[in-house]
């Protein structure tokens, strides 16, 4: 790896202490900090956007931008950048709010519809369905600006941190 690289990469530090948030603020923060940046990398190519956050509701809303190189050959977004839209999504979210690293253990996706290339943005929702001290179960949804919900899924991710107790 370059080590230029790996000066610039917002790497959290397995001995490093990090208290899960309390309250929306603390939540949109986690999870602004919890989107690598890194321009090489896949999830600053996907650009996420938080729109809302909700600590009380263990929910979050995620906007991506549309980019021609999301497409397939039918000029329709690539159900694998969907999958990982939604993926991303649902690890970000495990990782700001329960101040762990997270790793996705299972993920699973039904598509419902296509997303069109007029759309400009693929909204998701995520929402923390379960939390132990090691796994999260989340929920999430996807859908164009138009409405239709083009895929729903769930996923299991193994957080290698224990959770402080809430």
């Amino acid at each position: 790896m370059d080590s230029d690289l790996a000066c610039k990469r917002k790497e959290p530090y397995m001995n490093e202490i990090r208290i899960p948030p309390q309250n929306d603020v603390e939540l949109n923060a986690a999870l602004i900090n919890n989107i690598d940046s890194d321009p090489t990398r896949f999830v600053a190519m996907l650009a996420p956007q938080i729109v809302t956050a909700s600590y009380a509701e263990r929910e979050v809303h995620i906007k991506y931008s549309i980019a021609q190189w999301m497409l397939n050959s039918m000029d329709i977004l690539h159900g694998g950048i969907l999958s990982s839209m939604l993926d991303t999504s649902m690890g970000v979210f495990t990782r700001a709010f329960t101040a762990s690293s997270a790793v996705t253990l299972n993920l699973q996706l039904s598509y419902s519809a296509s997303i069109m290339p007029d759309s400009q943005w693929v909204h998701t929702v995520c929402k923390m369905t379960s939390m132990t001290n090691r796994f999260t179960h989340v929920s999430a949804t996807a859908w164009a600006e138009e409405g239709k919900v083009a895929a729903t899924s769930t996923g299991v991710f193994y957080l290698i941190k224990q959770v402080y107790p809430r």
